[in-house]
C-alpha cells in the first residue's frame, strides 16, 4: 500500500486554462483525509487508496457557489495523474508531486 500522508503539489488542467493547488493527506490505511487548498479557500478532503488507485472529493467554494471535485488517479512513486470530475462544470486533468 502506498503512504500519501504529508504535502503533495496539485496541477489541474481545466478545458481553458489551468490552476496550482496543494493537498494535506492524512491517511490511516485505505482511508484519506485531510486538506485541499485552492486560490479561494482550503476545505476539508476525503478519500480512498486502493493499490496504486486513488480516489478523492472536496467542495472548492468561489463567489457563493460550492462546486464538487472528485478526483481519480493512478499512484507512480511521488506522483499521482489522473481524471477530475467537476459534475456539470465538465472534466480537467490533474497531476500532484509529493513536496
Amino acid at each position: 500500500m502506498y503512504d500519501l500522508n504529508g504535502e503533495w503539489d496539485v496541477q489541474i488542467r481545466f478545458l481553458c486554462g489551468g490552476a496550482q493547488h496543494n493537498l494535506r493527506f492524512e491517511q490511516t490505511g485505505e482511508t484519506l483525509s485531510g486538506t485541499y487548498r485552492s486560490q479561494y479557500d482550503a476545505e476539508p478532503l476525503q478519500g480512498t487508496v486502493r493499490g496504486n488507485v486513488v480516489q478523492l472529493q472536496t467542495n472548492v467554494q468561489y463567489q457563493n457557489q460550492s462546486v464538487a471535485y472528485r478526483f481519480e488517479g493512478l499512484i507512480d512513486g511521488d506522483e499521482i495523474q489522473g481524471s477530475l470530475d467537476l459534475g456539470e462544470y465538465w472534466q480537467a486533468s490533474w497531476e500532484a508531486k509529493r513536496r
